[in-house]
């Protein structure tokens, strides 16, 4: 995919976003989170990850969301093709592993308001 309406934001990722989602059956509300944690700082800053933030806490409300295999099998590699280090793969890895808490104290820490162990 080498156009995008509306900014040049996703164009710089070797796998697009929305073809790996789609390849690997990522649900609306996991691809919404993945779309704000992956914009935030080329489109709208902290505002992203405060919709980062609270796409995930619906997530942790809805217990029928079951966990998807293909897609923590491969969010490593789609974070290391497209240059995702530190906090953005941290947060995308447990995003996919269903650990919202910490979904939640990553995206702190991008916001600069808390510093997780793990980093």
């Amino acid at each position: 995919m080498n156009k995008q309406v509306g900014g040049n934001h996703y164009l710089k990722y070797k796998k697009q976003p929305l073809i790996w989602s789609l390849d690997n059956h990522i649900n609306a509300a996991e691809f919404i989170v993945l779309r704000y944690l992956l914009r935030y700082k080329d489109k709208n800053g902290l505002e992203d990850l405060g919709k980062a933030s609270h796409y995930t806490k619906i997530l942790m409300d809805q217990s029928f969301v079951s966990k998807n295999i293909d897609a923590i099998a491969t969010v490593s590699d789609f974070c290391i093709v497209n240059g995702l280090l530190g906090y953005q793969h941290a947060a995308l890895v447990a995003l996919f592993d269903h650990d919202y808490i910490e979904v939640l104290k990553v995206v702190k820490a991008m916001r600069g308001e808390y510093e997780p162990k793990s980093h």
